[in-house]
């Protein structure tokens, strides 16, 4: 391999207009566009964008950058790889490759652990560690195109909630909160109302949405539960595609821990329901009497009986803000789902770390 430097345009300003007209050259958007860019990285007021360039002699031979968006619809996922490219005669020599992990280390040494890449290859980054992590709309694009993803840190502690995030208890849930407010002759006639129930602990619910007091909540409990522990705990559906990223978690090594804050007791009948129990190295519940109920009191919980020391390498996966904002509290990183019962923007203003649409996108976030 002929020998190269690896430039950073934000510390050599003095290369912003060759390496503007380069990168014009090979990708065909306007050169005042990258000068704008890179003017912006001089100013060095944020992580983002950055430009790199590699040099032969005086000879621009390769470049990259990592910008906040490339052009697509996730905007979660960022910041962006973009423009790499290795001149034709220098290609079959590792510089691709070098580029990519230079600035990966970089990015790590600013705190930024996992960076994204669009393109339409489908095997290339795979050497470099790169996992194809979903498909996203280009902007202005018909055809959808792959999103992979870099990751510096690898998760080996999972904690998965289990309402909204491993089995759908929409009708169960609903039908016993209906029933404790029925008896209170309080009529609900469309169920979907009471999807907010989903999640939060009860006596949370019940104080905010209807305006019972303590002794009143914990009565209403009582006959929530009475219907549930019967009948509501079994009407529950497993979301395709858990029991397959259970069985690939475990085939990874990684230890699976369920954090939810429905009763321990309950929550281990569902496991054991849907078969899915033997998949988890814990169970970390509520307790009956609401002395642990908050999330993060849960998940607190959990790294205690296990004697989880090393938090960054722990992740929390759930679908309401609760699971998020306990993970934040608890001082590991979260997953938020999209397939459950909270959204887009509860989970990003509870700061999730990552978001993930479909069950498929969470194993490239935790591998």
């Amino acid at each position: 391999m002929g020998k190269y430097d690896i430039i950073k345009i934000h510390e050599h300003g003095e290369l912003s207009e060759k390496a503007a007209e380069w990168f014009h050259q090979k990708w065909g958007i306007p050169k005042i566009e990258y000068i704008k860019s890179m003017e912006e990285c001089l100013r060095k007021e944020s992580k983002v964008p950055k430009w790199y360039i590699a040099m032969d002699g005086e000879l621009i031979i390769a470049g990259i950058g990592v910008i906040e968006n490339d052009f697509h619809d996730r905007k979660d996922l960022t910041p962006n790889v973009c423009a790499v490219y290795v001149e034709e005669e220098y290609r079959n020599q590792g510089i691709a490759g070098e580029l990519l992990k230079f600035v990966c280390d970089e990015f790590v040494v600013m705190g930024v652990n996992t960076l994204y890449l669009v393109t339409d290859h489908t095997s290339f980054y795979e050497r470099y560690g790169w996992k194809f992590l979903c498909m996203v709309q280009g902007d202005g694009e018909d055809e959808m195109t792959r999103m992979y993803i870099h990751k510096a840190l690898k998760y080996d502690v999972i904690l998965m909630d289990l309402d909204g995030t491993l089995t759908d208890p929409g009708l169960g849930i609903t039908n016993s909160v209906a029933y404790a407010l029925e008896k209170r002759n309080i009529m609900v006639p469309d169920r979907t109302t009471l999807y907010k129930f989903i999640g939060p602990p009860l006596q949370d619910s019940f104080e905010q949405f209807y305006g019972f007091s303590q002794d009143e909540c914990m009565a209403a409990i009582e006959d929530y539960r009475e219907y549930f522990s019967d009948k509501g705990i079994f009407e529950n559906e497993l979301y395709d595609g858990i029991e397959e990223l259970l069985q690939s978690l475990k085939a990874a090594g990684k230890k699976v821990v369920l954090a939810t804050s429905k009763p321990e007791e309950f929550a281990i009948k569902i496991l054991k329901y849907f078969k899915i129990d033997g998949y988890f190295d814990f169970i970390a519940g509520a307790t009956m009497d609401g002395t642990r109920s908050q999330k993060v009191d849960v998940i607190r919980y959990a790294l205690e009986q296990l004697g989880i020391t090393d938090l960054s390498t722990t992740v929390m996966v759930g679908d309401r803000k609760y699971d998020i904002s306990g993970a934040v509290t608890a001082g590991i990183d979260s997953i938020g789902v999209l397939y459950g019962y909270g959204d887009y923007q509860e989970l990003e203003a509870a700061g999730a770390t990552y978001i993930a649409e479909k069950v498929t996108d969470i194993l490239p976030l935790i591998e």
